[in-house]
């Protein structure tokens, strides 16, 4: 971000201090600044009084974006996100989690609490802290066999799913049982997470491409065809 954008920049970081009740304000500008990436770095302080003291969904945000802003040297990122783990709202450890993924290495700290989590009989938060371990120590085998069975569980298949997506090639081994999930007929949200996934997996998700061609070309749904063929796009793109 260059000087010409640093008004747009004050104002972005001036709207974090709206009243709790406009919280999603508060969600949006950490959208924001989680795109923005480096040019972000300077919002981290007020990012941090945010995840200590915001609601819910704004605090819980904040999590995701410090993540992905990287550590920083005057603030115990990891020593926050780690406390959160926690919790006792499951959406504070869940962006925890995904927090403490987007940090890499820098989140070793967390790892024993991580991958307690990673092996809670109940699931929750399961997926999130597969990413998590596998961003921080670069292990496939465990992540995977967890993503794997949260993928048969109704109630945790969609997180599984995004997870899935984020490690991209990594994740190849569960493109079988993923397209399995392009017949849900009731459940279009996890069969546009699915394509998403498989999008940013891109050559490794070839072994959906059939199914993907399918509802490219005859779904119902314009919006679901479009996915599909922006997705077929990434997998098998097109040789100059």
């Amino acid at each position: 971000m260059g000087k010409e954008a640093q008004p747009a920049f004050d104002k972005l970081l001036k709207l974090l201090d709206v009243p709790d009740q406009e919280f999603n304000i508060q969600v949006r500008v950490c959208y924001i600044f989680r795109n923005l990436g480096e040019g972000a770095r300077p919002a981290i302080p007020r990012l941090m009084r945010l995840a200590e003291d915001g609601v819910l969904s704004s605090r819980s945000m904040a999590y995701l974006t410090l993540g992905a802003l990287g550590p920083s040297p005057d603030h115990d990122i990891v020593g926050l996100l780690t406390k959160r783990l926690d919790a006792f709202h499951l959406l504070d450890r869940e962006r925890a989690l995904i927090g403490l993924g987007y940090l890499g290495k820098a989140a070793e700290p967390a790892l024993e609490k991580i991958e307690g989590l990673m092996g809670n009989p109940q699931k929750s938060a399961q997926a999130q802290a597969a990413f998590a371990y596998w961003k921080i120590t670069g292990e496939t085998e465990r992540p995977l066999k967890v993503l794997a069975e949260c993928l048969e569980s109704y109630d945790f298949r969609m997180n599984a799913v995004d997870r899935a997506g984020d490690m991209g090639a990594a994740a190849s081994s569960l493109v079988p049982k993923m397209t399995t999930l392009l017949d849900e007929p009731d459940d279009e949200a996890l069969r546009e997470a699915v394509i998403l996934a498989f999008g940013k997996m891109g050559p490794a998700a070839k072994g959906a491409s059939s199914k993907l061609r399918s509802i490219a070309g005859y779904d119902e749904d314009i919006l679901m065809r479009e996915t599909a063929r922006l997705a077929l796009e990434s997998i098998e793109p097109a040789k100059d």
